[in-house]
Parts: C-alpha cells; structure tokens; sequence
C-alpha cells in the first residue's frame, strides 16, 4: 500500500526526473512499478497539497500551501540548491533564514531581486535535520528513560 507521503514523494521524483525529459506520468508510474491508477487517484484526491516543484539545477522553487514538513526542499538544500519556499506554514519555522520566502498567492515576484538577498549557510539547518543527530538523541532519550 502506498501513504500519501509515499505519493507526494514520488510525485516529486517524478517533477525532477520525468518531467524535464518529457515524460508522461504514466510512463513513469509503469517504469518505477507503482500503479498509475493508486497514483491518479492520489492526485484527483489532493489537488491542495500538489506543489509545483520547479529544479534548475541551481534552485528548487516549493511553493507549497500546506505542508508537513518540506523534506524535497530539505533535499536540496543537501546537494547545494537555492531553496525559494512559501513563507506559509511550517516552513519558515524549518528553514530560518536559509531560504527564500515568497507568497504563494502572489504571482508577480521578482526573482533577480529576491535571489540578490543573502540567505544564511544551509548548513545549519542540514545539522539541525541530520538523521544522525536525531538517532542519537532518540539513543541517549531512551538510556535515560531506562536508568
């Protein structure tokens, strides 16, 4: 079975991957063995939590209503990306001052001059997400809780 996670996921595999060399979703779904039918029905069911994922290679625009967390953002973040994200929900909170903000509302952006901003080292907020880091305070939390 397939969560919505796992879908959502995939769709943005599919915006990096499918897309930028003209292939269709269907095509996709088939060569990466999930059903084209759990798919769409996914897409039909959440038309609100769809981002548009846009990748140059330089940046990752994630203009997102209503997200969980922004792991595709968090993404690529760790192989050197510009992240231009919505400055709704959780986001702001998970990305500081790592990122660029913008209105997902607000069709008439600037882009040349919100990319001339300066945005602080990614790297704080990739330490802050490590898997790692998150594993070993989970390890020393449950030592704690067994003493």
């Amino acid at each position: 079975m397939y969560s919505s996670e796992d879908l959502e996921r995939f769709y943005f595999q599919y915006q990096t991957e499918g897309l930028p060399h003209g292939e269709s979703m269907q095509s996709f779904c088939v060569k990466n063995k999930v059903p084209y039918n759990i798919f769409l029905k996914w897409y039909k069911d959440t038309p609100k939590r769809i981002v548009e994922v846009k990748v140059d290679g330089k940046h990752l625009f994630f203009l997102s209503f209503f997200e969980d967390f922004g792991i595709p953002p968090l993404e690529a973040l760790s192989v050197g990306a510009k992240i231009i994200v919505s400055n709704t929900s959780c986001l702001p909170e998970i990305f500081g001052d790592s990122a660029y903000y913008i209105d997902p509302h607000n069709y008439n952006i600037n882009l040349d001059s919100l990319l001339s901003t300066s945005v602080k080292d990614r790297q704080l907020v990739l330490n802050r997400f490590n898997f790692r880091i998150f594993a070993k305070r989970i390890h020393n939390h449950v030592l704690k809780l067994n003493t």
